[in-house]
């Protein structure tokens, strides 16, 4: 994990309750179901950027900002095999914290819309489909 998991729970901007876990509540590790989730989804963002060939051991604003976006395109992605919420309710980051209804194609979309950001943030182009980031 690039960002320390408080400053990454802020600036994926999606509160525990949504996806139906508790954050309030602390496990025997120390930490709530949702910092949990959490960075199980940037561990993940590590090895997507791994898979790019990014040195993650250096944490530059552009790998800082591409794990945000990766670990966003995780929620959204895993937000259709949550059985206990609606998974078409997520929120796609506006200052209102309103959430949008997605079907599973616009959220495909939506995820793959945040991997190309990151892509992009990291190499400054987007990729190409032998990358299969499309």
């Amino acid at each position: 994990m690039q960002n320390a998991l408080s400053d990454l729970k802020l600036l994926v901007g999606i509160e525990g309750y949504v996806l139906d876990m508790d954050d309030t509540k602390t496990l025997t590790s120390g930490k709530t179901v949702f910092e949990t989730y959490i960075e199980s989804a940037s561990l993940e963002s590590e090895k997507t950027m791994q898979s790019w060939g990014v040195d993650t051991t250096n944490a530059t604003p552009e790998v800082l900002t591409a794990e945000v976006l990766l670990v966003k395109a995780s929620i959204i992605e895993s937000m259709g095999f949550q059985d206990a919420i609606d998974p078409q309710n997520i929120k796609v980051g506006d200052e209102s914290r309103s959430y949008l209804k997605l079907s599973p194609e616009e959220r495909g979309s939506k995820s793959a819309y945040f991997k190309n950001k990151a892509y992009y943030t990291i190499f400054g182009k987007y990729p190409s489909e032998a990358i299969g980031v499309l």
